[in-house]
């Protein structure tokens, strides 16, 4: 029977075209967020060189202020990043058997090996004190971002009264930009695609992959399962390929480089600072 078409041959149509639609939505708007994430960490990276070459360029001005912008600039991207990988402490008041000990000792063990790789990867820039006060911090970015407003006011007082309201107000701007391009990477990372719409695609995934193969087997027998497996095996790519790029700020290879960018805006204010010296001798 070609026409009409029983309910049976227009289900699998349907189906396959809701399923496409519900890819093509989800993998649109995990390549946004990717592409979104990846254009905030480089205005983070921008706006912290423009912080760092205005700052240092001032005369005159207090050499002690001007280092320690310099040091709070290098740590606010690691703050950020610490803020988008945050620890995970196993809960210790769960009553666990003897194996799930060992794996809960094995995990805080983890935890604090990685919460001391982030005061060392802290401390070229901060002192001791200044880094344990950063980590302690509820959001990291924003203790950066007060002691470097604070930094920066020391570092305009010596400047003509004149002059420095207009530079006040300049970098100010620089740091609410900086704030806001942190700020886009934390809303990406606490605010994944509703959990019914994820809910949703993978029901009607599965729904397609247990009832599209039984045409073409009843039609051609077992010679349709390899190329059926093969579109499978790529439908479901398209899921993951999106579920991995929903939020790209852990430690995989599809994800950014937060570390990266860490190196990158350290080496730029290194080098803002070494040529403003120069330049005073």
């Amino acid at each position: 029977q070609i026409w009409p078409p029983t309910p049976a041959q227009l289900f699998t149509p349907l189906l396959t075209a809701l399923l496409t639609l519900l890819l093509v939505f989800r993998q649109g708007r995990a390549a946004v967020r990717f592409w979104d994430a990846r254009a905030a960490a480089g205005a983070m990276v921008l706006h912290c060189r423009n912080v760092a070459a205005e700052v240092f360029a001032l005369r005159p001005t207090d050499p002690a202020a001007r280092g320690e912008v310099a040091r709070w600039l290098c740590a606010t991207p690691v703050a950020v990043k610490n803020l988008l990988r945050p620890l995970a402490m196993p809960d210790k008041d769960e009553n666990t058997g003897p194996g799930d000990t060992r794996a809960r000792a094995q995990s805080e063990s983890a935890a604090f090996q990685l919460a001391d790789r982030r005061l060392r990867e802290l401390m070229p820039a901060l002192s001791s004190e200044q880094a344990r006060s950063l980590l302690a911090a509820p959001n990291q970015p924003l203790h950066a971002g007060a002691r470097l407003r604070s930094a920066i006011g020391r570092a305009c007082d010596r400047l003509p009264p004149a002059q420095r309201g207009l530079v006040h107000r300049g970098l100010h701007d620089e740091l609410d930009h900086l704030n806001g391009a942190w700020g886009a990477l934390e809303r990406i990372a606490a605010s994944p695609l509703p959990f019914i719409y994820v809910a949703h695609l993978r029901l009607t995934l599965l729904l397609f992959l247990a009832v599209a193969p039984l045409p073409s087997l009843s039609h051609d027998g077992w010679p349709a399962v390899p190329p059926f497996a093969v579109a499978c095996a790529a439908i479901l790519a398209v899921e993951a390929a999106a579920e991995e790029c929903e939020r790209p700020f852990l430690k995989r290879p599809n994800h950014l480089r937060l570390g990266g960018f860490c190196a990158s805006v350290a080496e730029n204010v290194a080098q803002a600072l070494s040529d403003s010296v120069a330049a005073e001798h």
